[in-house]
């Protein structure tokens, strides 16, 4: 999943569904941004609503920016677990199957960690340690992460995503 794990509420709560499910279905990033840019001028306040003058995210523009980034983080975030779990096979830390697993495995410490990186990186490692050993399994980890991070630093910046 993309997007969905907001804590922006706009309008109905299917508004938001139909939102999520929408740019989900996009595989590309600036499909995904165009969805939300035409969902949010439309949908922006429902009716009788008050504005929480406090929020930041009660003021349009800075939310929609906030989610146009986070579709950022989504994507760069896919990208660097393919790319991790495809390192991992390519150089023989893991079989295709424990890759496999082991990505699912990330991908359920990311809706654990409600889109923190850094906590989703450490559930996943506390996860992961129970099937591969935890010093090579963090050396691996980090030697891949340099390696995506140096390839693509601009996704690898993108990771530090918060709302």
């Amino acid at each position: 999943m993309i997007f969905g794990h907001g804590r922006m509420n706009f309008q109905a709560k299917s508004d938001h569904f139909q939102l999520t499910t929408n740019v989900n279905k996009q595989t590309a990033k600036p499909a995904a941004k165009t969805v939300v840019t035409k969902w949010i001028p439309a949908n922006w306040k429902a009716a009788g609503a008050t504005v929480d003058a406090k929020n930041p995210l009660s003021k349009q523009a800075y939310a929609q920016k906030k989610a146009l980034t986070f579709i950022d983080f989504r994507f760069s975030l896919k990208k660097y677990i393919n790319y991790l779990f495809v390192q991992a096979v390519s150089t023989k830390y893991l079989t295709q199957a424990e890759a496999d697993n082991m990505k699912k495995m990330y991908w359920a410490a990311d809706t654990k960690a409600v889109n923190n990186f850094t906590m989703t990186t450490q559930i996943f490692m506390a996860d992961a340690s129970k099937v591969k050993d935890v010093s090579s399994l963090k050396t691996k980890v980090q030697e891949l992460s340099g390696k995506f991070a140096t390839a693509n630093p601009e996704d690898y910046a993108n990771l530090n995503w918060s709302l």
